[in-house]
């Protein structure tokens, strides 16, 4: 077979070799330089010339010729069919599928091919369709796939031995605005190279929409904007492959702390898999109980650590986790910043978001809207969730953050969650009702209010219905 100029095929027929025949195939005209993706690319010459381009016109039509003998094809073929074929297109969303189909092995093979393939003229194709095959944005940087649909979830998990870690979030994982938690994970977690090979090896994976995540869009009226998510928190639970709740991590973790909570949680499953019913209820109880324990003991030392009296700290019936001062936390989270480890892929990722842009000292927002004191009660909460991301934009910010976020949610949430887990008759809560009480009492967003916290009814804004648009149902 030859490829002439025009990437059409002059031959009548093609011959694939099998370890026991050869197939012949009947003539299938292409001609992928037509492609609009491919047309648009201003080194798409370059590209064909360098062999890149011929090689991938000959793997298409193989592969697609060969698909329509061998009923789908191969990962490697329906691969090249994405990147070749136009988007939204019959064989772009048959490939789609077909490479979706093939679970997390399949995906693995993507991303072999993707490494192996890496060309900066195909990077922004790849990435868009690994994201569509393992439903997470940014998937190139993690590896993971994930699925949507939870028995298929808990088939899965049962086949291999493995739990589930299912993660809750407001938004989409697969869309660049799901809520701000979620996109930390997808940044500063997934990817950090410890923390995405032990859930390749020990979980299956599968997140759940609560709700749409509210989104806000600052238009200056010059055709600048700025758009962000101005809401939500995600929380991941790890469940076994009858749906019985492990344990559950609320909001943003460091990775080492992550590990840590899914290595836990892995090594429970696996010892009292195959317990009886009573046998696992009992060591379950136990094991939550030993959890809220250590938390206190561990807490208590910290706060020694910060002249905080521990004595009578104790003396208190939730201790000083939920009375301690925003200055107090933050000198606990200095300590565990110490020792806080951002891995090297993961800062890369972080510039690479970040941009070349440089960080330059800005009007501050909230402190121009205290000139008028009428308007900041109106206005200050949405100026704050705007601008929030900003103080991830340094390193060093970000590792203070961070570690702020991990202790207050260790040692607050984190135990309520322990202390409901091992209470009598929650040994069985279905996860999506423990959900529930998540996002009500420790989120502090019920699903019974549709506007989130985000409608300030008690001040008055001037606007007619305080802006609001839509119905509440």
């Amino acid at each position: 077979m030859t490829i002439p100029k025009d990437g059409k095929s002059s031959s009548n027929t093609v011959g694939i070799v099998t370890n026991s025949a050869t197939i012949p195939l009947r003539r299938h005209t292409h001609t992928f330089l037509t492609n609009p993706f491919l047309r648009a690319d201003n080194n798409a010459r370059e590209w064909c010339h360098g062999g890149t381009m011929k090689s991938l016109l000959i793997s298409t039509i193989l592969c697609a010729t060969a698909s329509a003998a061998l009923a789908g094809g191969s990962v490697q073929c329906q691969s090249y069919s994405a990147l070749t074929s136009e988007l939204d297109s019959k064989s772009f969303n048959f490939a789609i599928q077909y490479l979706r189909d093939q679970g997390p092995k399949g995906f693995a093979e993507m991303m072999a091919l993707y490494r192996e393939n890496k060309k900066p003229e195909l990077e922004k194709r790849w990435r868009l369709i690994l994201d569509k095959v393992s439903r997470q944005k940014d998937s190139a940087k993690s590896g993971l796939y994930w699925h949507t649909d939870i028995e298929k979830a808990k088939e899965v998990a049962g086949k291999e031995n493995k739990p589930i870690l299912t993660l809750r979030l407001l938004g989409n994982l697969d869309e660049e605005l799901s809520c701000a938690n979620s996109r930390f994970f997808r940044t500063l977690l997934y990817p950090d190279p410890k923390v995405s090979a032990f859930l390749r090896d020990h979980y299956v994976l599968h997140w759940k929409s609560v709700r749409p995540v509210p989104k806000i869009t600052v238009d200056f009226g010059d055709g600048r904007k700025l758009e962000r998510t101005i809401t939500g928190n995600s929380i991941h639970y790890v469940i076994d492959a009858e749906g019985r709740v492990v344990d559950a991590l609320p909001g943003l973790y460091e990775a080492d702390a992550f590990l840590n909570f899914v290595q836990r949680a892995a090594k429970f499953v696996e010892v009292y898999a195959d317990a009886p019913s009573k046998e696992w209820e009992n060591a379950f109880a136990a094991w939550h109980k030993h959890q809220v324990a250590t938390l206190d003991k561990q807490f208590n030392e910290l706060i020694g650590k910060i002249g905080v009296d521990q004595s009578k700290a104790q003396t208190r019936k939730k201790l000083a986790m939920d009375v301690l001062t925003d200055k107090q936390w933050t000198k606990l989270a200095a300590l565990k910043a110490k020792t806080l480890r951002i891995d090297p892929v993961v800062q890369a990722i972080i510039a690479e978001k970040a941009g070349d842009r440089p960080i330059l000292p800005a009007p501050n927002a909230r402190a121009a809207n205290a000139l008028s004191r009428s308007k900041s009660f109106t206005e200050d909460q949405l100026i704050d969730m705007v601008a929030l991301e900003r103080r991830w934009k340094k390193l060093q910010n970000l590792r203070q953050t961070l570690a702020f976020d991990t202790v207050r949610n260790e040692y607050t949430l984190h135990r309520r969650i322990h202390e409901r887990l091992a209470a009598s008759g929650m040994l069985v809560e279905p996860v999506d009702l423990l959900n529930e009480w998540v996002y009500a009492e420790l989120f502090k967003t019920p699903g019974s209010d549709p506007w989130l916290g985000l409608r300030a009814e008690e001040y008055f804004s001037a606007i007619e219905n305080d802006g609001a648009v839509g119905s509440a149902n």
